[in-house]
């Protein structure tokens, strides 16, 4: 195994380009998070400022109650 010479010090460029490459991941995933929260925003308050305009989507129907049959004569003859 080779040993590092006593005057070698410092970071070395595969380190250098290591680091870089992290950093930039990190800052894409983060520009990604960013945009993406943005449009879906954008798009939350779209929908909300037209559905509030147009009325309630879906109209409920009045449910009556049930009525029940008047009950049959329980007088029977013998």
């Amino acid at each position: 195994m080779k040993q590092l010479k006593q005057d070698q010090r410092g970071v070395g460029s595969v380190e250098v380009i290591l680091i870089v490459v992290i950093v930039a991941i990190i800052g894409f995933v983060g520009w990604f998070v960013y945009h993406s929260k943005q449009n879906s925003d954008k798009a939350l308050d779209a929908a909300t400022s037209t559905s509030q305009n147009a009325g309630p989507r879906f109209k409920s129907k009045a449910v009556k109650p049930a009525t029940t049959a008047a009950p049959a004569s329980t007088t029977t003859k013998q």
